[in-house]
């Protein structure tokens, strides 16, 4: 709803506001508010200095507006059409700008018309004033997609046959041994992270042994995973490695996988990397 106030123009109320002359009227364009990563609230306003007795009509067109003083683009007003009040006040005008770009600086100014006597308009421009939309959100990426797709990640195994099964993948890969072995196991690695942030994943290990575990891994650390099913987060520093395997000693490419003809298999669901800035993640 269009916000119009009666405010007495007094000794320093322009002070945070930029004003433009024209005859006896002042189109003000004041400071946005409320702003967001993607939306703004601007203000305006025409004060005249006619008789405190008159009954002014002004027209609220709305705020020019755009990434450059040129502007390019408009908005209208809350309220079109004429409004009334008395002279030697302001009335004011607001206009919600949505779908801006983050960390983006724009530029804004009011544009309205005062109707003086015998039909004549009066039409004007306040000043221009800038904002800046507020910082970008870092956006997660879900899966194993993207910069974090199957074939950005570098993969080991011992066996003849290949050990990390990807074709589920967004949703999940699997690491197995090779049961014709008596030592085997795989790892897959991701040897940089883009930016800092976090890693969570949800794992499966339905048959694991205690010589053949699953594991994470973190910079130069390697964490057991318990047999069974839940889920892990843990940070990451920008450029460190972190990673998932099959093996015994839980060292990279050791392939330390003793399942006494078992067939073991761990696998990795859920995987989210939240980054702590922003980038472009594709």
């Amino acid at each position: 709803m269009l916000k119009i106030k009666n405010l007495p123009l007094a000794l320093g109320s322009l002070i945070f506001c930029a004003t433009y002359a024209n005859a006896q009227q002042q189109y003000q364009t004041y400071d946005a508010k409320n702003i967001t990563s993607t939306s703004a609230e601007l203000y305006g306003g025409i004060w005249t200095n006619a008789s405190r007795n008159y009954l002014s009509k002004f027209t609220g067109n709305g705020f020019n507006w755009g990434t450059t003083y040129k502007y390019g683009q408009d908005t209208a007003s809350t309220e079109t059409g004429i409004v009334t009040g008395y002279g030697g006040s302001t009335k004011e005008f607001d206009g919600k700008l949505t779908g801006l770009k983050c960390n983006t600086l724009y530029y804004y100014s009011f544009s309205g018309i005062y109707h003086g006597t015998n039909g004549r308009e009066f039409p004007g421009n306040g000043a221009a004033q800038n904002f800046t939309t507020a910082p970008c959100t870092p956006s997660p990426v879900a899966g194993f997609t993207g910069k974090f797709a199957p074939a950005m990640w570098q993969t080991g195994s011992n066996a003849p046959i290949n050990l990390i099964n990807t074709s589920s993948a967004p949703n999940s890969i699997t690491l197995n041994n090779y049961s014709e072995w008596d030592v085997s196991g795989a790892d897959i690695i991701y040897p940089r992270a883009p930016v800092g942030g976090t890693v969570s994943f949800s794992y499966s290990i339905p048959n694991g042994t205690e010589l053949c575990p699953a594991s994470y891994k973190k910079g130069d650390e390697w964490v057991l995973l318990p047999k069974g099913s839940s889920t892990v987060t843990f940070p990451v520093a920008e450029g460190e490695s972190f990673g998932f395997a099959l093996n015994g000693e839980n060292k990279p490419n050791d392939f330390g996988c003793q399942a006494g003809g078992a067939s073991i298999s761990v696998t990795i669901s859920d995987f989210v990397f939240s980054p702590s800035s922003d980038i472009a993640m594709d």
